[in-house]
């Protein structure tokens, strides 16, 4: 058997031997598809290596095999490589990512009719199913994989089914059962000497202990992991200290709980784990809370919150449902298929000992009959054809409503929900420690509880804009408006954002300059424009709105000394379908809408908008108006 490092080895030689080769024109074409084969199946194997510490290397490697095998048409690497995709994004917290690749390798593997690969895929749904709480759906897709692991005899996979079942059980608060299948994938792991699905097993089996009040198997088990020199594992060594934390918590040991809950957060932020970051934060929330730390209760809330936000929102529930429903449908189409298949084999295995018994003296009777039916079948081929095409254009008028839908559902669930819950949060923690905080801690909550409802406010604002374009119910009366009053106007709302960031801003704009505009339009872009840049502006910082005069047009700027953003990002400010956000300098959400209403209302005035920028050297945003009608 070769080692790890011998195949790496092995495999970065023949990547060597193929960029040489490759540029010799006398090579055939059958040399070439073998050496892109093994150079996909070396970056399918380096992916490995960064799966748990680098999940962005992870996947740089898994998208270079993932090209190489479709331009190719290696339908067996492909799928291999799609399956490790959707583990990448599974690491990561992205669930309705993860499902999609899954899926995807896993109809491949089903077109093949690999047996293990299907076996795999069964497994990775079933995961899938368990982070959704639908567990019976879930321990249904392992007991399917398990089936075909005992008929393969692959010991390795069938340990993963064992060890996802044990996770499925406990979930479902079986916690007997749970250890039963835990222990015998640990039986199996120990035997092949797999270290990292052992120490999975270890955090898996602690988590039980914990349920159980069993706290020194619990502790045994994290510590296991945690004290191991050689194991280094980022993932699970995360969740190892999170189990801890919540360990220590549940013996109202707070201190050690803080301590363990830090280094797990930590550490699942170092490699983007979303739902990591977002289980340690909310363990540290309750720890510091019950500590009577409620600055940082608050702070850690609030980061739960945003990423519970962020994993589970309506759209990514929606997003997973809709890929399990059509994975469910192609089941079923396939079922309905095979069994076509084995009545047209019935019929013809009939037909054929008819033919067989009349013999010739009805073979011209046969043959009439055989042409009318073949008639009968066109017809009803081309019934079938027309169909398709109908159905065809009903799913493209669906998708496009979904897509429309699915916009809608982004914003309102995951966008507008985000500062709802932090004023439902704010609340909570004034109502439940009300009578231990000082008035001064009140009034630094109740200055967030301020900034929230503002931000859900201006995001309602920019949604009835946006609906009232979407239906063409928005009516333009350009007129001549001054300038400078309309800016005092609208700015003055944020004067209270102003000083609780600490920001300077000032106006250098001509008193007299007058443009050709909507009044509710230009206050529209400019009340989004600042809004941007106190987002994006830290503590202490500076915005500016100034104007400059052209023959037959005002220019805007404005300025900030925020943030920056990076140029590949510029482009996708003002797109038309908003999917490029980050969050503010203090956390601040946004729906990217506000951006894309600027440059409809823009367009429609005859101006132009563009942004000037460098990370942290600030931002510039510039757009033109008429002066006069155009």
């Amino acid at each position: 058997m070769w080692n790890k490092t011998t195949l790496i080895f092995f495999l970065s030689s023949l990547m060597t031997f193929y960029n040489v080769f490759s540029q010799e024109k006398t090579q055939t074409s059958i040399e070439i598809n073998e050496n892109d084969s093994l150079l996909a199946v070396f970056y399918e194997t380096q992916s490995l290596t960064f799966r748990y510490t680098d999940p962005d290397s992870s996947r740089f490697y898994l998208e270079k095999a993932l090209n190489i095998s479709k331009k190719n048409n290696f339908k067996s690497i492909e799928a291999s490589v799609l399956s490790k995709m959707g583990g990448n994004y599974y690491v990561l917290g992205e669930y309705d990512l993860a499902l999609d690749y899954f899926v995807s390798g896993f109809k491949i593997f089903e077109e093949l009719d690999h047996k293990k690969g299907i076996a795999v895929g069964y497994n990775n749904i079933g995961m899938i199913y368990n982070i959704q709480g639908r567990i019976d759906k879930a321990i249904s897709y392992h007991k399917k994989s398990l089936r075909i692991c005992k008929i393969i005899n692959d010991s390795t996979l069938m340990a993963t089914n064992l060890f996802n079942l044990g996770i499925s059980y406990e979930q479902n608060k079986k916690y007997d059962s749970a250890i039963i299948s835990s222990n015998k994938a640990l039986f199996i792991s120990k035997l092949q000497k797999n270290n990292t699905q052992t120490f999975m097993i270890y955090n898996l089996n602690g988590r039980i202990y914990t349920k159980m009040r069993l706290f020194t198997n619990a502790e045994e088990m994290f510590l296991k992991i945690i004290n191991s020199p050689n194991f280094d594992n980022t993932w699970e060594i995360s969740y190892a200290h999170s189990g801890l934390a919540s360990l220590y918590q549940a013996q109202y040991f707070y201190n050690k709980s803080i301590k363990h809950g830090k280094i797990a957060f930590e550490l699942a932020k170092k490699i983007d784990a979303k739902w990591d970051i977002q289980s340690s934060a909310e363990i540290l929330s309750i720890s510091f809370s019950e500590n009577n730390q409620f600055d940082s209760a608050y702070k850690y809330l609030h980061i739960s919150k945003i990423y519970s936000d962020s994993i589970f929102n309506k759209e990514k529930i929606n997003h997973i449902n809709y890929i399990n429903l059509k994975n469910s449908e192609y089941q079923n189409e396939k079922l309905q298929k095979d069994k076509l298949i084995q009545q047209q084999q019935l019929d013809n295995k009939n037909i054929l000992i008819i033919i067989f018994i009349i013999g010739l003296v009805i073979l011209f009777f046969l043959l009439i009959i055989i042409i009318i039916n073949n008639k009968q079948k066109r017809n009803l081929n081309q019934q079938l054809l027309h169909q398709n095409k109908e159905i065809d254009l009903k799913n493209k008028e669906l998708e496009k409503l979904n897509s429309t839908k699915d916009l809608m559902f982004r914003i309102i669930a995951h966008d507008l929900l985000g500062p709802l819950s932090t004023v439902i949060s704010f609340t909570d923690l004034i109502l439940k420690h009300k009578s231990k905080m000082n008035q001064q801690e009140i009034l630094e909550i109740m200055q967030k509880f301020n900034v929230s409802t503002n931000q859900a406010y201006n995001l309602l604002e920019n949604l009835l804009d946006w609906a009232k374009t979407q239906m063409g119910e928005i009516s333009i009366y350009p007129k001549n408006i001054v300038i400078y009053d309309l800016v005092k106007m609208v700015t003055a709302i944020y004067e209270t954002v102003f000083k609780s960031k600490e920001l300077s801003f000032t106006i250098e704009i001509d008193k007299q300059i007058e443009v050709f505009a909507d009044k509710n339009m230009i206050s529209t872009i400019i009340r989004n424009l600042i809004s941007n840049a106190i987002k994006f502006t830290p503590k202490g910082g500076s915005i500016s709105i100034k104007t400059k005069e052209k023959s037959d047009e005002i220019e805007f700027i404005i300025s900030d000394t925020g943030v920056g953003i990076d140029k590949d990002d510029i482009i996708k400010l003002f797109d038309l379908n908003p999917s490029y956000t980050t969050l503010g300098t203090s956390g601040e959400k946004g729906s990217g809408i506000g951006l894309m209403l600027c440059r409809g209302f823009v367009e429609k005035a005859n101006g132009k908008i563009w942004a000037i920028s460098k990370p942290g050297e600030g931002a510039q945003f510039h757009f033109t108006l008429p002066t006069t009608k155009s």
